[in-house]
């Protein structure tokens, strides 16, 4: 586990050189988000859930950003965008 001095960021799960790697958990206390999934070298990448005060977003992450199969669910709207995903963005069929 490793949290920052000021207790903001709290990191913990698998590492590899000093980056996550492996199944791990990034939660950014202040901004009320965090990320629970796979990391390579420090980035999201991989089967995830990434959860903000308004909004979760589960499903394939690439650069830290859905890119494949996801779904997002507003948190406070009974909204839900399911679909292919590129660099964040719906792409395609949804």
């Amino acid at each position: 586990v490793l949290q920052s001095p000021d207790g903001l960021l709290l990191c913990e799960g698998e590492w590899q050189s000093g980056r996550m790697h492996g199944v791990a958990k990034e939660s950014l206390l202040a901004e009320e988000t965090s990320f629970l999934g796979q990391f390579v070298q420090g980035a999201k990448e991989g089967v995830g859930c990434l959860t903000t005060k308004d909004r979760t977003s589960v499903g394939l992450f690439k650069d830290g950003a859905l890119h494949g199969p996801g779904t997002v669910t507003s948190n406070i709207k009974d909204l839900q965008m399911r679909g292919q995903w590129h660099s964040g963005q719906l792409h395609g069929y949804g």
